[in-house]
């Protein structure tokens, strides 16, 4: 798919993202100057799209922007992920691979599920009525 292709679709935002895969080359970070942003700029034949590398964690997001982001400026790569439109489109990656170098992946999607899943369990135990202690816990955190 090419960026010119993914900004031509109308009907994407944030709730209804276009899964994509892009090839092109790296030309720059996301956010101009500074040293530990983890983001990239990609380019291919047909215009240029923002990538948004985001970890779970934003010690790890800072340490791979400081430590790792640099060895992909001009490289060819390849992204997987979901084009999104806020007031500027991007894609959310969910894998990078650049060149030789192993497939980087994105892990914040799944832990956004996990925890996703965690409350819906936890909502139906206390709906059930079975679970006074959970009920009391969270009633005294509040």
């Amino acid at each position: 798919m090419s960026v010119s292709s993914l900004l031509k679709k109308v009907k994407v935002s944030d709730v209804r993202p276009v899964p994509c895969k892009i090839k092109g080359t790296i030309i720059g970070r996301g956010i101009l100057g500074l040293i530990w942003s983890e983001d990239f700029v990609m380019q291919d034949e047909t215009g240029i799209i923002f990538l948004d590398y985001r970890q779970p964690i934003l010690l790890w997001d800072f340490f791979s922007g400081l430590l790792r982001r640099a060895r992909y400026d001009n490289q060819e790569a390849e992204v997987i992920g979901l084009y999104r439109r806020a007031p500027v489109p991007y894609t959310e990656l969910r894998s990078i691979k650049v060149g030789g170098d192993a497939e980087r992946k994105c892990y914040a999607y799944i832990i956004k599920y996990v925890v996703a899943e965690i409350l819906i369990i936890a909502g139906l135990h206390l709906m059930s009525g079975k679970s006074d202690t959970l009920y009391q816990f969270i009633r005294n955190a509040i």
